[in-house]
C-alpha cells in the first residue's frame, strides 16, 4: 500500500511541476520583435520592383499579379509610356475569375487581354481634376485601345484597376 501511495504522490507532484513549468514558460515569454503577422494585408508583393519599372502596385486579392513578360503564356499585357521595360510592357498573370488588382500605371494606352474576361478602369486629369473613365472591356488576345487613345480630349490616362470577371 505504501508503494502505491508513493507512486501516486510522485505522479501528482510531476503533474504539478509540468503544469507550473508550462504556465511559467507561457507567462514569461514575449513575442519576438521580428515575428511576422499572420494577418493578410492584401499588399502586392514586389512593390519595389514594380516602382523601378514605372508603376505602383497597391493591393489586390492575389488572383492577379505582376510578373516578367519573358515568362510568356496567357498574360494580360499593359502598354504604357511610363513603363521602362522593353516595348513599354507590363505583364500580369490572372489565376481565375473574381481577381482584383489596384495599381497605378500612368500613360496607359493599350491593354491586351488573356483568356479571362478582363475589365480595366483608368483615370485622367481633366481641367485639373481626376476623372474616372467608364470601365473598359479588354479583348482576349488583342490590344484594346484605352485612355487617351480613345478619349483624346482627356489626355494621358492612368490604369488604376484590373478585374477578372466571372
Amino acid at each position: 500500500m505504501r508503494l502505491f501511495a508513493a507512486i501516486a504522490t510522485a505522479g501528482a507532484l510531476g503533474a504539478v511541476t509540468v503544469l507550473t513549468a508550462t504556465a511559467s514558460a507561457q507567462g514569461d515569454s514575449a513575442p519576438a520583435a521580428t515575428q511576422s503577422s499572420l494577418v493578410e494585408d492584401y499588399q502586392h508583393p514586389n512593390q519595389d520592383g514594380a516602382a523601378a519599372v514605372g508603376m505602383t502596385l497597391k493591393n489586390g486579392n492575389g488572383k492577379i499579379f505582376w510578373l516578367d513578360c519573358a515568362v510568356g503564356g496567357d498574360l494580360v499585357v499593359v502598354e504604357s509610356d511610363s513603363i521602362t521595360t522593353p516595348n513599354h510592357f507590363a505583364c500580369f498573370k490572372v489565376t481565375g475569375p473574381g481577381g482584383y488588382l489596384a495599381l497605378k500605371v500612368p500613360s496607359t494606352y493599350f491593354i491586351k487581354g488573356d483568356s479571362h474576361k478582363i475589365e480595366a478602369t483608368l483615370t485622367a486629369q481633366v481641367d485639373g481634376r481626376e476623372v474616372t473613365q467608364p470601365p473598359y472591356t479588354i479583348k482576349s488576345g488583342e490590344f484594346t485601345p484605352v485612355g487617351e487613345t480613345v478619349h483624346e480630349d482627356q489626355g494621358p490616362a492612368a490604369l488604376v484597376e484590373i478585374r477578372s470577371l466571372p
